[in-house]
């Protein structure tokens, strides 16, 4: 069945099916790449929290792991507060500029194709796609219509400003958002691992020095 079809495909529907399984090929790389690196900064980000509750558990603010996780997460929802107060600002200035600048242009579509930040890219039209059945497989016999190539106009200047604007910010708060993540999934770990005997990778912040299990008992032997 595979090899009766494939005889019937032309040589230019081979080359688009090659191209296909190509880009899919990247793309499943790409996919795979990202959700690795993802993990690996998650858990960078994640160590961090040992920073901001080390002092406290040397000095023995916190006697049990209760304690410790709620004076954890009280710390990371602050370093969140802090580090996302910059992107949230970049985005309501994004936002604000926007609706000012359309109010007094008329603009309405940032991805426009014609006026929007869509003339930055190629663009092709999928409905001009021509098929034939072949044994039930829809085989292609030519290329989309290319209908767009990157260039600049000038009536498209407010999605210039404003899609890069709502980039920069958007991805600077979701990064806070996988730090503050990391950090949550990191306290509850390390809140068991300080808690109990296996407490080897905690380390005091500056000195390598492993901090001693907490002591209900806090008054001196001597």
């Amino acid at each position: 069945m595979i090899s009766a079809m494939l005889i019937k495909l032309t040589e230019n529907d081979k080359r688009i099916i090659f191209v296909l399984l190509a880009v899919l090929i990247l793309l499943l790389v790409l996919i795979a790449y990202i959700g690795y690196l993802v993990t690996v900064v998650m858990k960078w980000q994640g160590k961090k929290i040992n920073n901001y509750v080390t002092d406290a558990v040397v000095n023995g603010v916190i006697a049990n792991e209760k304690d410790f996780k709620r004076y954890a997460k009280k710390k990371n929802l602050l370093v969140f507060y802090h580090q996302a107060r910059i992107p949230a600002l970049i985005l309501l200035i994004g936002i604000i500029f926007f609706i000012v600048a359309s109010s007094i242009v008329g603009y309405k579509n940032p991805f426009d194709q014609h006026t929007g930040f869509a003339t930055l890219f190629f663009i092709w039209d999928f409905s001009t796609i021509i098929t034939k059945p072949e044994s039930g497989v829809g085989i292609l016999l030519n290329w989309p219509a290319l209908i767009n190539t990157p260039h600049f106009t000038a009536d498209a200047w407010v999605s210039y400003v404003f899609i890069p604007i709502v980039l920069v910010g958007g991805i600077w708060y979701l990064l806070t958002v996988q730090a503050f993540i990391a950090r949550f999934l990191q306290i509850n770990k390390l809140g068991q691992k300080i808690f109990t005997e296996q407490i080897e990778n905690f380390t005091y912040q500056g000195q390598g020095q492993q901090v001693p299990p907490p002591s209900d008992n806090n008054s001196p032997e001597q």
